[in-house]
């Protein structure tokens, strides 16, 4: 499953980038990717469990001036995140009030282009995202 989600981001990006699609069809791509591989994306409800596990998310793609994250239950505390280019250099740095279920990182003084967003959560997550 996971191959495959990021067969199908690798193969939105390269049409991106090669100008093959533009930038609103890139945003339908990548959702279509995170739709149809669900299963890496967000975690599921386990089986024979009536508790509902953790649903997260994160928009717009690509992102202007802000990426909102998405994640409910929210986590009701500081969250650290950290912003990487493409070549592993850290060039954002910072922590989240996370008491909603909605968050927002401000990206707009980043330079266009792809990211990965850590955020230091009970299960660590690493987002790509691109900024335009």
């Amino acid at each position: 499953e996971r191959a495959s989600y990021w067969s199908c981001v690798c193969t939105a990006e390269n049409d991106y980038y090669t100008s093959v699609i533009g930038a609103e069809a890139f945003s339908e791509a990548i959702q279509t990717c995170n739709l149809t591989h669900a299963g890496y994306n967000y975690k599921r409800q386990s089986q024979g469990s009536d508790e509902q596990a953790p649903v997260f998310d994160y928009y717009p793609q690509p992102a202007g001036y802000a990426l909102t994250l998405f994640m409910e239950p929210s986590p009701g505390r500081n969250v650290s995140y950290h912003i990487y280019n493409v070549s592993g250099q850290l060039v954002q740095e910072g922590k989240l009030a996370w008491s909603s279920r909605e968050q927002e990182v401000l990206v707009h003084s980043l330079t266009p282009g792809l990211y990965i967003l850590s955020l230091d959560l009970d299960e660590p997550r690493r987002l790509r995202f691109m900024k335009n």
